[in-house]
Formats: structure tokens, C-alpha cells, sequence
């Protein structure tokens, strides 16, 4: 009796090792050396000298370093302002911030500023095969008006039909 139940805890404590190791091999890797895979890192008032793989002497930044080492440093950068709203949504829109209205710095109860029908740069990377997420702060406004949202509510996933297709500037011939 005591080795079945040796037995059962060791099986317990294995099984998910195992379903994930599983699950970890049915996933297809990125092997296509013409698509890599791609990080975008968007912070507020981030300097060029902020982080240790542009020079920064007074903090550690390993991680960010390894991943530059690894990859494409951008080295003459730009971005619409230094503050969340307009870069984030200039950024993932393409669009210059300031010729719309609502895209100074978002209310925290703002209604969203980029609508589900619109183009943005999620779009073009899944027209190119990509699968694509965003983590963090979105700062770009929730709900269909200002001031309606329900914090405490649940958030519908919608399909959005008609949803225009996007142009994929790699060329997949």
C-alpha cells in the first residue's frame, strides 16, 4: 500500500512535467532564417543611454543587453512624444498622434482611442504569418465611451468582420 501511494504522488508530481514537455514539442519553431522573431520593448522616457548596450554606467541591464547582443540595435531612433498615449498609439498605427483630437495622454477612464477596425502594426506582422500579443501597458484608452467602462466586468473577445487586410512588405516568393 505504501508503494502505490509513492507511486501515485510521484506520477502526480510528473504528469505535468510531462504534459508540458508534450505540449512544448507540438509547437512549431521559427526556422525561417528570412522571418525572425520580433521584440518590440516600448517604455516611457526611456533615454539612449538608459540601458548598459548604449552605455549606461549607473544601472544593470543584462537581460536588455543579451537580447540586443542577439539581435538589431536601432541606433537613431525617434519617437512622436515622451509620453505613453501618442507614442503608443503612433507606433502601432503608423499614424502621426497629433493629427487626431484623443491622443494627447489618455484619461484613466478613456474610451479606446484605436477602434477594432483599425490598421495597426499587429495586422501587418499576422499578414506576414506572425503570431503577435502585447503585454504591459496599453494606456490607449478601453470601452466604446469615456467614463462607461466596468472595471469589474468581464472583457468580450470579438471577431471583427470585415477587418482590412494587411500588406506584408516581405517579399514570400
Amino acid at each position: 500500500m505504501e508503494q502505490q501511494v509513492k507511486n501515485l504522488i510521484a506520477v502526480s508530481l510528473l504528469a505535468p512535467i510531462a504534459a508540458q514537455s508534450a505540449m512544448a514539442a507540438k509547437k512549431p519553431k521559427n526556422t525561417d532564417p528570412t522571418r525572425p522573431n520580433v521584440i518590440i520593448i516600448l517604455a516611457d522616457d526611456l533615454g539612449y543611454g538608459d540601458l548598459g548596450c548604449y552605455g549606461a554606467k549607473n544601472v544593470q541591464t543584462p537581460n536588455v543587453d543579451r537580447l540586443a547582443q542577439q539581435g538589431i540595435r536601432f541606433t537613431d531612433t525617434h519617437a512622436v512624444a515622451a509620453t505613453s498615449t501618442p507614442s503608443r498609439y503612433s507606433i502601432l498605427t503608423g499614424e502621426y498622434a497629433w493629427r487626431r483630437p484623443d491622443t494627447d495622454i489618455a484619461a484613466g477612464n478613456a474610451g479606446m482611442i484605436i477602434k477594432p477596425g483599425q490598421y495597426t502594426m499587429a495586422d501587418m506582422f499576422k499578414s506576414c504569418g506572425y503570431r503577435t500579443c502585447a503585454i504591459g501597458k496599453w494606456h490607449l484608452g478601453l470601452g466604446r465611451q469615456t467614463a462607461q467602462q466596468d472595471w469589474n466586468g468581464t472583457i468580450a473577445a470579438t471577431s471583427v468582420p470585415g477587418r482590412r487586410k494587411g500588406y506584408c512588405p516581405v517579399n514570400r516568393a
